[in-house]
């Protein structure tokens, strides 16, 4: 992992991390999606966001995103806080990596992510630009065109042992940029 510091004179720091992703044909994608949903793509409910906003007041929002790309996959993670409380606000973004990492799941955080990920499928597709964007997306990442009539049997079968898998896999924050 590489830190590099940009000085601004602006109040706040702005915190891009990035480590490596996931590839979208991985056979632990949706894991990988779960796993991302309760660490920090779902906002507030997020343990990141519930550490660091709802418990500390230390930013407005922090969000996490996989970024499947042609030659790189990536783990995002975005924020912004106080410049003095910057050392802290990267001290509990590690804390919470390696929790997620070496400690299990919920059945609630698991059933909370499982029923936003399949309940909002349906969403992505309510218009023709919608529709054509994921036909798009599907081709792009050579997935059939079936995969919409699979992905919701494949989220719905990740289990609490697979998100731990993928996080041991995935989560290393050692390698952070």
């Amino acid at each position: 992992g590489v830190t590099a510091l940009y000085q601004r004179d602006i109040p706040q720091t702005i915190i891009l991390m990035s480590q490596e992703g996931i590839k979208r044909k991985d056979p632990d994608w949706h894991a990988a999606q779960v796993m991302n949903f309760i660490l920090g793509s779902s906002g507030f409910g997020s343990r990141l966001m519930e550490e660091i906003r709802e418990k500390r007041g230390l930013t407005y929002g922090i969000y996490t995103g996989i970024s499947p790309l042609d030659h790189v996959s990536t783990l995002t993670l975005e924020t912004s806080t106080r410049n003095e409380k910057t050392a802290e606000v990267l001290d509990l973004v590690h804390k919470e990596w390696v929790r997620m990492r070496d400690t299990d799941v919920t059945d609630k955080e698991l059933k909370d992510a499982k029923d936003y990920l399949t309940g909002s499928m349906p969403l992505a597709l309510t218009s023709t630009d919608h529709i054509s964007s994921m036909m798009l997306s599907l081709m792009m990442d050579d997935l059939p065109s079936t995969y919409l009539d699979t992905v919701t049997d494949k989220v719905n079968a990740v289990s609490i042992a697979d998100v731990r898998r993928v996080s041991q896999s995935l989560l290393t924050p050692d390698k952070m940029v």
